[in-house]
């Protein structure tokens, strides 16, 4: 079998579609279920704590997002669990809080939590929350926000697991909702949420031409 110089550009355009490959594009694993409360940063602050929390992360590659799971439990004053949650809010923020590049609401409905079997300080299971989401980031630096939203207010609030990530840790609380600061390294346990995205690393049009390259010169060699 013999190509052309058409049928070779032809395949080489081809291959240079980008390609994605399924899997996990981040994870910063739960390492210490008595992490940091926080909010679902659309309440406003009225809930009683009034804090929503962001661990910062970075992006090698583009990505098309398909799933997120994050770790978390309750103070459990009630003895609840998680009945207080009526849902989880996911924000991921650009670097300097200034937009957001991805902003998604999970029904608690809509959420699958699998108890890991560690508790927090209160005798709050810990669990891992799993749910849907879709869109695609580019290369770089992020923040990734999560909290809870609550059926009371004044009840049990969300408390996100730290994360295997040390540093890079964010809040926000009243009286100046809406303003982040970065909370500083601690001695003992660090700040931070654990979290872990799903989805499929998109590789650059010029590495897929190579590949496409690559192919054709072994095909050539095999006949």
């Amino acid at each position: 079998m013999r190509f052309g110089a058409l049928n070779l550009v032809a395949l080489v355009a081809m291959s240079s579609a980008p390609t994605a490959m399924a899997g996990v594009v981040f994870e910063s694993l739960s390492t210490d279920t008595n992490g940091s409360i926080s909010n679902a940063y659309s309440s406003g602050g009225t809930y009683f704590y009034a804090t929503s929390t962001a661990q910062s992360f970075s992006l090698e590659d583009d990505v098309i997002l398909d799933g997120i799971t994050f770790w978390g439990s309750t103070q459990n004053f009630t003895g609840g669990q998680l009945a207080n949650m009526t849902g989880y809010e996911v924000i991921i923020w650009n670097n300097d809080f200034g937009s957001i590049a991805g902003h998604w609401t999970l029904s608690a409905q809509d959420v699958t939590a699998v108890a890991t079997g560690q508790i927090n300080i209160f005798n709050g299971l810990e669990y891992a929350l799993s749910g849907s989401i879709s869109g695609t980031l580019a290369a770089g630096s992020y923040v990734m926000n999560i909290g809870g939203f609550q059926a009371d207010p004044n009840g049990d609030s969300f408390v996100w697991s730290t994360g295997s990530i040390v540093g890079g840790w964010w809040y926000t609380q009243n009286p100046t909702w809406g303003t982040w600061v970065e909370a500083p390294l601690m001695v003992g346990s660090e700040p931070g949420g654990a979290f872990r995205l799903n989805g499929s690393v998109v590789p650059a049009p010029g590495a897929m031409a190579l590949l496409g390259l690559a192919g054709l010169a072994g095909g050539r060699r095999r006949r």
